[in-house]
């Protein structure tokens, strides 16, 4: 038996119930189904989760058994009659009750129509023209059936539950307009949605961004549809924070630790604002590394050496201090260790204060007399960045260095890629009194030994914006009689990859490096990983990449899929040629990821069988095999003549993930 009966099956319900068990309240969990316990999910000593619906006698029972202190009803903002329910079994045992609500103070569109009720949306659906996607559930469907033409139009997306499925059967719909699936749902995948029921409208409730109201929302707007809205029932109850301070009244709950994250600036004493000699001053247990350290007076002060998030999270919980700081170098918002601090500190367990400071690019930049603006700021301190594709499309580059022969690789690859003469100005010991401040050409400086906390600033006088489009000429790649991917089928190639600027994508059978130059360049901010085992296919690839200025593609000499298996994770695959060896890669790929995106190119019947029955027995989703035939003009005298490429197979699929 709890202290507390809490009513779930949400995501409030799941965020009181986490709160409670880090509390270390006793607590029962009521939820109406065993999908809304799996929601729950809480390992925990002091959570008993219980599944099964109750009717308001059933409630009373056990109200009155248990003698709870407090009942918190976190139900679903439309399920009014067990909110009724609920309140009447705590008004007859005199019970506490409160009622947590949802936010749904969503800001109403004007691409929205926003209706009271089911049968409002379904009467205002009735006279209009196109298909509808109901996204409110097996709940109300009735409503939507009374029309025959409307009934027609209906595509639901329910629960993967027998019951919501039985029901829509049962109700008549056509069950290839019934789609079983569980969320959270993203935008993408809603757009998708939309565009698969090739839907004009979309039904949702007002449920807040718990319950998916945005990505919702924003998808029916980038598709042209338009959102139909029924508007949630006006309640009274308690938001999560008033919640928290009932709890805390309620069991005398202490107050959360203090945590300040605070910025040293550059290193130099001076330096310091003075929130920040404030912060620590008011600390009992101040954490940081030695050098940052010693900017402080931290007589009379516990200390603790760490640089790594981790270890500071541990020394964090480990003590009883009610003040902490934390102290980091630079300014805490800049390339800092404090973003990845914050994500593994409970926030109801700690109250984390942000202070601001002088980082190292605002200090370098003044010292050097250049202006801030339009300045692009990049770090490679850990990271692996396309510092020349930011550096050719941006006249004004600032890098956080963090090893000592980041200046010579920065400036080796910018003399490769014609642009000796760009301004190079390099700041190493910022603050201190060994202090340098060194300023070139980019060809002045490849063979440089750098500070390894130093950072760079470039300005590029030939810096031009990116323009980009799929589908590069085949002349302007060097081929050399290896085979290459043909412009027209290399664009639709990229258009099914779907890649992002983050992407880290693996072009297997590579070749020329058509497809990997074309990715390289879309997935800047990614990497590129292009595999073949041909030794003149390696050096025309080199040479591509040398001649695109590219940094961002890893050049791996091998078969698949042996040397794929200690490279890192893939997000996206192309596979131009695979050596009989295709189902072995895709399940490498997979192991890797289990949402890999495949896009596969073959010329033969065979390989697109095989292709086929890989996804399917790999279970992945979203196939599709589209077949490009390509004819190009030739001069034949006065006559154009259409000549024939080989058509090609394109293949294209999802890793379904867990």
């Amino acid at each position: 038996m709890g202290d507390i009966l809490l009513f779930a099956g949400t995501t409030e319900g799941r965020k009181a119930a986490e709160f409670l068990s880090l509390s270390g309240i006793k607590t029962d969990v009521l939820t109406a189904t065993e999908y809304g316990k799996s929601i729950i999910e809480i390992n925990s000593d002091f959570i008993n989760v219980i599944s099964g619906r109750l009717n308001e006698s059933e409630m009373e029972k056990m109200l009155s058994t248990n003698k709870y202190k407090l009942v918190v009803d976190a139900t679903h903002p439309f399920a009014q009659n067990v909110t009724e329910n609920i309140k009447s079994a705590c008004k007859n045992t005199k019970t506490e009750y409160i009622r947590l609500l949802r936010d749904t103070s969503n800001t109403e569109n004007l691409n929205c129509v926003y209706v009271k009720n089911h049968s409002e949306a379904a009467e205002y659906l009735k006279n209009k023209e196109g298909n509808v996607f109901l996204t409110t559930g097996s709940n109300n469907i009735e409503d939507y059936l009374t029309d025959s033409n409307l009934k027609e139009r209906i595509f639901v997306r329910v629960l993967p539950l027998a019951e919501s499925l039985d029901k829509c059967l049962k109700s008549g719909i056509n069950p290839a307009h019934i789609m079983c699936m569980q969320g959270p749902f993203s935008e993408e995948f809603n757009i998708a949605c939309i565009k698969e029921t090739n839907s004009k409208f979309i039904v949702t409730k007002q449920t807040g961004s718990a319950g998916g109201f945005d990505e919702k929302l924003s998808a029916a707007v980038k598709s042209g549809a338009q959102t139909v809205v029924i508007k949630a029932p006006k309640e009274e109850g308690v938001c999560f924070t008033e919640f928290k301070n009932i709890i805390k009244n309620l069991f005398n709950i202490k107050e959360k630790k203090i945590v300040n994250l605070v910025s040293a600036g550059p290193g130099k004493k001076e330096l310091l604002n003075f929130e920040a000699v404030k912060a620590v001053e008011n600390s009992s247990l101040v954490i940081g590394s030695k050098r940052v350290l010693e900017c402080f007076d931290l007589k009379d002060k516990k200390i603790e050496y760490a640089i790594n998030s981790e270890k500071i999270k541990d020394i964090i919980y480990k003590n009883t201090d009610e003040i902490i700081s934390v102290v980091f170098s630079g300014d805490i918002g800049f390339y800092s260790g404090a973003k990845n601090l914050v994500s593994l500190l409970n926030e109801d367990e700690f109250c984390v204060n942000k202070i601001s400071g002088i980082s190292s690019y605002v200090y370098f930049l003044d010292k050097t007399n250049k202006i801030h603006n339009d300045v692009l700021f990049l770090s490679m301190h850990g990271r692996n960045i396309n510092f020349v594709d930011a550096i050719k499309t941006n006249y004004k580059t600032l890098i956080l260095l963090g090893d000592e022969n980041d200046v010579s690789k920065i400036c080796t690859e910018l003399v490769k890629n014609n642009m000796s003469n760009a301004d190079v100005f390099i700041g190493e010991n910022l603050s201190y009194d060994d202090e340098k401040i060194t300023v070139g050409k980019a060809e002045d400086f490849i063979n440089y030994k750098n500070n390894k906390l130093s950072v760079i600033y470039i300005e590029n006088p030939k810096a031009a914006s990116r323009i980009y489009s799929f589908g590069l000429n085949d002349d302007s790649f060097e081929r050399n009689s290896v085979p290459m991917t043909k412009s027209e089928v290399r664009a639709v190639s990229m258009s099914k990859l779907m890649l992002s600027e983050n992407s880290v994508v693996y072009d297997v059978g590579s070749g020329t490096g058509s497809v990997s130059i074309e990715c390289a360049l879309m997935a800047n901010k990614g990497q590129v990983f292009s595999v073949d085992k041909n030794e003149s296919a390696i050096e025309c690839l080199n040479n591509n990449i040398s001649k695109f200025g590219v940094s961002n593609i890893n050049v791996i000499k091998g078969e698949a899929p042996e040397c794929l298996k200690s490279l890192p994770i893939p997000t996206h695959c192309f596979i131009g040629g695979s050596c009989g060896k295709l189902l072995e890669i895709i399940k490498t790929f997979l192991e890797k990821n289990a949402k890999t995106r495949f896009v596969i190119n073959a010329i033969s019947l065979e390989t697109v069988l095989e292709a086929k029955k890989a996804a399917l027995s790999l279970g992945c989703e979203d196939l599709e095999i589209v077949n490009v035939s390509v004819s190009r003009a030739k001069n034949a005298g006065d006559l154009s003549l259409m000549m024939g490429l080989n058509p090609v197979f394109i293949i294209s699929f999802t890793g379904k993930g867990e």
